[in-house]
Protein backbone atom coordinates (compact mmCIF):
# COMPACT_ATOMS: atom_id res chain seq x y z
CA UNK A 1 0.00 0.00 0.00
CA UNK A 2 1.14 3.44 -0.56
CA UNK A 3 -0.43 6.14 1.95
CA UNK A 4 -1.02 9.68 0.99
CA UNK A 5 -2.65 13.15 2.16
CA UNK A 6 -5.38 14.23 0.79
CA UNK A 7 -6.91 17.58 2.31
CA UNK A 8 -7.88 16.99 5.70
CA UNK A 9 -8.01 12.91 5.37
CA UNK A 10 -5.34 10.07 4.97
CA UNK A 11 -5.88 7.71 2.38
CA UNK A 12 -4.09 4.41 1.25
CA UNK A 13 -3.76 3.64 -2.55
CA UNK A 14 -3.39 -0.14 -3.74
CA UNK A 15 -1.58 0.10 -6.39
CA UNK A 16 -2.31 -3.46 -7.54
CA UNK A 17 -5.89 -3.45 -7.48
CA UNK A 18 -6.05 0.34 -8.77
CA UNK A 19 -7.91 0.98 -5.19
CA UNK A 20 -8.35 3.83 -2.88
CA UNK A 21 -9.29 3.79 0.93
CA UNK A 22 -10.12 6.40 3.38
CA UNK A 23 -8.07 5.51 6.29
CA UNK A 24 -8.78 8.87 8.86
CA UNK A 25 -9.98 11.54 8.78
CA UNK A 26 -13.35 13.38 6.97
CA UNK A 27 -15.52 13.29 10.06
CA UNK A 28 -18.24 15.86 10.09
CA UNK A 29 -17.59 17.40 13.74
CA UNK A 30 -14.24 19.76 13.74
CA UNK A 31 -13.97 19.29 17.83
CA UNK A 32 -13.39 15.59 17.55
CA UNK A 33 -9.57 14.92 16.40
CA UNK A 34 -8.99 11.79 18.57
CA UNK A 35 -11.22 8.44 18.44
CA UNK A 36 -12.14 6.29 15.59
CA UNK A 37 -10.22 6.89 12.68
CA UNK A 38 -12.95 7.63 10.23
CA UNK A 39 -14.88 10.73 12.79
CA UNK A 40 -11.42 12.59 13.19
CA UNK A 41 -11.77 15.71 11.47
CA UNK A 42 -8.55 17.70 10.47
CA UNK A 43 -7.09 20.59 8.81
CA UNK A 44 -4.63 20.11 6.28
CA UNK A 45 -2.94 16.18 6.78
CA UNK A 46 0.58 16.38 5.80
CA UNK A 47 4.05 14.93 6.15
CA UNK A 48 3.19 10.89 6.99
CA UNK A 49 5.81 8.86 8.23
CA UNK A 50 5.04 5.05 8.64
CA UNK A 51 5.95 2.60 11.35
CA UNK A 52 5.08 -1.07 11.97
CA UNK A 53 2.36 -0.75 13.75
CA UNK A 54 0.84 2.74 12.67
CA UNK A 55 0.93 6.20 10.69
CA UNK A 56 2.10 9.41 11.82
CA UNK A 57 0.97 12.74 10.25
CA UNK A 58 0.88 16.27 10.46
CA UNK A 59 -2.58 17.92 10.87
CA UNK A 60 -0.86 21.23 9.85
CA UNK A 61 -3.95 23.94 10.76
CA UNK A 62 -4.36 22.38 14.17
CA UNK A 63 -0.91 22.68 14.76
CA UNK A 64 -0.65 18.99 15.69
CA UNK A 65 1.16 15.41 15.16
CA UNK A 66 -1.57 12.81 15.14
CA UNK A 67 -0.77 8.77 15.39
CA UNK A 68 -3.06 6.34 13.36
CA UNK A 69 -3.00 2.81 15.19
CA UNK A 70 -3.63 0.18 12.78
CA UNK A 71 -5.13 -2.54 14.99
CA UNK A 72 -6.99 -0.15 16.68
CA UNK A 73 -8.00 1.93 14.19
CA UNK A 74 -8.15 4.78 16.26
CA UNK A 75 -6.41 8.34 16.39
CA UNK A 76 -4.21 9.76 19.59
CA UNK A 77 -2.38 12.64 19.33
CA UNK A 78 1.43 12.95 20.02
CA UNK A 79 2.02 16.73 20.27
CA UNK A 80 0.45 19.97 19.80
CA UNK A 81 0.98 23.54 19.69
CA UNK A 82 3.46 23.25 16.99
CA UNK A 83 3.44 25.97 14.22
CA UNK A 84 1.71 24.11 10.85
CA UNK A 85 3.89 20.66 10.59
CA UNK A 86 4.05 19.88 7.48
CA UNK A 87 6.74 17.09 7.40
CA UNK A 88 7.47 13.96 9.39
CA UNK A 89 10.52 11.51 9.44
CA UNK A 90 10.59 8.92 11.81
CA UNK A 91 13.77 6.71 13.28
CA UNK A 92 12.60 4.43 16.11
CA UNK A 93 11.37 5.76 18.82
CA UNK A 94 11.97 9.59 17.79
CA UNK A 95 9.97 11.28 15.39
CA UNK A 96 11.07 14.55 13.39
CA UNK A 97 8.71 17.33 12.85
CA UNK A 98 9.41 20.16 9.94
CA UNK A 99 7.32 22.95 10.09
CA UNK A 100 6.20 25.30 7.09
CA UNK A 101 8.45 28.42 8.06
CA UNK A 102 11.32 26.20 8.94
CA UNK A 103 10.86 25.34 12.64
CA UNK A 104 12.71 21.55 13.39
CA UNK A 105 11.57 19.24 16.35
CA UNK A 106 12.58 16.44 17.46
CA UNK A 107 9.74 14.31 19.63
CA UNK A 108 10.16 11.03 21.63
CA UNK A 109 7.08 9.12 20.59
CA UNK A 110 6.87 7.43 24.51
CA UNK A 111 7.06 10.37 26.22
CA UNK A 112 6.23 12.87 23.80
CA UNK A 113 9.09 15.13 24.91
CA UNK A 114 10.28 17.05 22.53
CA UNK A 115 13.65 19.24 21.21
CA UNK A 116 13.79 21.84 19.20
CA UNK A 117 16.70 21.84 16.76
CA UNK A 118 18.14 24.53 14.24
CA UNK A 119 15.62 26.40 12.30
CA UNK A 120 16.21 26.12 8.56
CA UNK A 121 15.67 28.79 6.12
CA UNK A 122 12.68 28.49 3.75
CA UNK A 123 9.59 26.29 3.23
CA UNK A 124 10.41 22.89 4.51
CA UNK A 125 9.45 20.48 2.07
CA UNK A 126 10.87 17.11 2.83
CA UNK A 127 12.38 15.04 5.81
CA UNK A 128 14.47 12.21 5.87
CA UNK A 129 17.20 10.49 8.60
CA UNK A 130 20.25 9.23 7.12
CA UNK A 131 22.56 7.41 9.61
CA UNK A 132 23.51 9.82 12.07
CA UNK A 133 22.19 13.34 10.22
CA UNK A 134 18.48 14.25 9.59
CA UNK A 135 18.27 16.09 6.22
CA UNK A 136 15.75 18.50 5.65
CA UNK A 137 15.06 19.60 1.98
CA UNK A 138 13.64 23.69 1.18
CA UNK A 139 11.17 24.94 -1.71
CA UNK A 140 14.24 27.11 -2.79
CA UNK A 141 16.77 24.17 -3.64
CA UNK A 142 18.55 23.27 -1.17
CA UNK A 143 18.71 19.95 1.35
CA UNK A 144 20.03 20.56 4.81
CA UNK A 145 22.30 18.22 6.85
CA UNK A 146 21.93 18.69 10.37
CA UNK A 147 23.71 16.21 13.14
CA UNK A 148 21.17 14.46 15.58
CA UNK A 149 23.35 14.73 18.49
CA UNK A 150 23.56 18.53 18.66
CA UNK A 151 20.81 19.82 16.71
CA UNK A 152 22.81 21.61 14.33
CA UNK A 153 22.90 21.90 10.61
CA UNK A 154 26.19 20.92 9.51
CA UNK A 155 25.96 20.61 5.90
CA UNK A 156 24.28 22.59 2.76
CA UNK A 157 23.98 21.02 -0.74
CA UNK A 158 22.19 23.26 -3.46
CA UNK A 159 19.55 21.67 -6.11
CA UNK A 160 19.29 23.57 -8.97
CA UNK A 161 15.56 23.95 -9.17
CA UNK A 162 12.93 24.07 -6.67
CA UNK A 163 12.31 21.15 -4.60
CA UNK A 164 9.49 19.38 -4.61
CA UNK A 165 9.40 16.27 -2.65
CA UNK A 166 11.89 13.98 -1.07
CA UNK A 167 12.14 10.18 0.10
CA UNK A 168 14.71 7.81 1.35
CA UNK A 169 14.18 3.62 0.99
CA UNK A 170 13.31 2.88 4.70
CA UNK A 171 15.09 -0.83 3.55
CA UNK A 172 18.15 0.57 3.17
CA UNK A 173 21.09 2.18 5.30
CA UNK A 174 22.65 3.40 2.26
CA UNK A 175 23.29 7.14 1.75
CA UNK A 176 20.45 7.88 -1.39
CA UNK A 177 17.86 10.30 -1.39
CA UNK A 178 15.21 10.37 -4.25
CA UNK A 179 14.25 13.80 -5.00
CA UNK A 180 11.67 15.22 -6.70
CA UNK A 181 12.22 18.42 -9.13
CA UNK A 182 10.60 20.44 -11.95
CA UNK A 183 10.66 18.05 -14.89
CA UNK A 184 12.93 15.56 -13.39
CA UNK A 185 13.50 12.91 -10.46
CA UNK A 186 17.15 12.72 -8.99
CA UNK A 187 18.97 10.12 -6.85
CA UNK A 188 21.05 12.39 -4.64
CA UNK A 189 23.85 10.95 -2.74
CA UNK A 190 24.92 12.29 0.89
CA UNK A 191 27.00 13.96 2.06
CA UNK A 192 28.70 14.42 -1.22
CA UNK A 193 26.63 15.43 -3.36
CA UNK A 194 26.23 13.13 -6.38
CA UNK A 195 23.32 12.48 -8.10
CA UNK A 196 21.76 10.26 -10.84
CA UNK A 197 19.09 11.60 -12.90
CA UNK A 198 15.99 9.19 -12.83
CA UNK A 199 12.79 10.64 -14.60
CA UNK A 200 13.62 12.75 -17.38
CA UNK A 201 12.15 16.50 -19.22
CA UNK A 202 8.82 15.10 -20.45
CA UNK A 203 8.05 12.32 -18.79
CA UNK A 204 7.24 13.76 -15.16
CA UNK A 205 6.19 17.46 -14.34
CA UNK A 206 6.06 18.09 -10.84
CA UNK A 207 6.38 15.18 -9.01
CA UNK A 208 5.22 14.81 -5.53
CA UNK A 209 5.02 12.87 -2.24
CA UNK A 210 7.72 10.06 -3.56
CA UNK A 211 6.92 6.47 -1.77
CA UNK A 212 9.95 3.62 -2.16
CA UNK A 213 8.07 0.50 -1.61
CA UNK A 214 9.06 -3.16 -1.92
CA UNK A 215 7.07 -5.38 -3.93
CA UNK A 216 7.57 -9.67 -4.11
CA UNK A 217 9.09 -10.99 -6.88
CA UNK A 218 7.91 -14.01 -7.71
CA UNK A 219 10.82 -15.33 -9.84
CA UNK A 220 13.19 -15.02 -6.95
CA UNK A 221 10.78 -15.58 -4.48
CA UNK A 222 11.99 -12.47 -2.77
CA UNK A 223 10.99 -8.89 -1.52
CA UNK A 224 13.10 -6.01 -3.32
CA UNK A 225 12.30 -2.48 -3.75
CA UNK A 226 11.66 -1.99 -7.69
CA UNK A 227 9.02 0.83 -7.35
CA UNK A 228 9.25 3.99 -6.82
CA UNK A 229 5.49 5.93 -6.42
CA UNK A 230 4.92 9.44 -6.62
CA UNK A 231 2.19 11.73 -7.30
CA UNK A 232 2.22 14.31 -10.55
CA UNK A 233 -1.07 16.56 -11.50
CA UNK A 234 -3.12 14.42 -9.23
CA UNK A 235 -2.59 10.70 -10.99
CA UNK A 236 -0.35 8.06 -9.33
CA UNK A 237 2.78 7.31 -10.95
CA UNK A 238 5.47 4.18 -10.97
CA UNK A 239 9.26 4.24 -11.73
CA UNK A 240 10.40 1.04 -12.27
CA UNK A 241 14.13 0.96 -11.37
CA UNK A 242 14.92 -2.46 -12.83
CA UNK A 243 13.35 -1.08 -16.89
CA UNK A 244 15.45 1.40 -17.27
CA UNK A 245 13.35 4.03 -15.12
CA UNK A 246 10.37 3.59 -17.23
CA UNK A 247 7.40 5.75 -15.65
CA UNK A 248 3.88 3.87 -16.19
CA UNK A 249 0.69 4.95 -14.68
CA UNK A 250 -0.67 2.93 -12.10
CA UNK A 251 -3.53 5.20 -11.15
CA UNK A 252 -5.62 8.27 -13.29
CA UNK A 253 -7.43 10.62 -11.58
CA UNK A 254 -10.76 10.27 -12.80
CA UNK A 255 -12.76 13.66 -14.52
Amino acid sequence: LVFASDGDVVRAVDPAAGKVFRLAGGGSDPAVVEGPAKLACFRGVSGIAIDEAGLWFGDTKNGAVRRLDFASDRVTTLAERLPEPVELARDGSTVYVGCRQGELFEIDAGTAERRPLEAVRGAIVGLTVVARSLYAATAAGAVLGIDRTNGRVTQRLEIEGSIYCVAQNPHSSLPWLWVGLPGRINKLRVPDGAFEQLARDGVVAQPRALAIVREYIEMFSHFSVTGLYFFDAGNLYRLDRHANNAVTTVLARSG
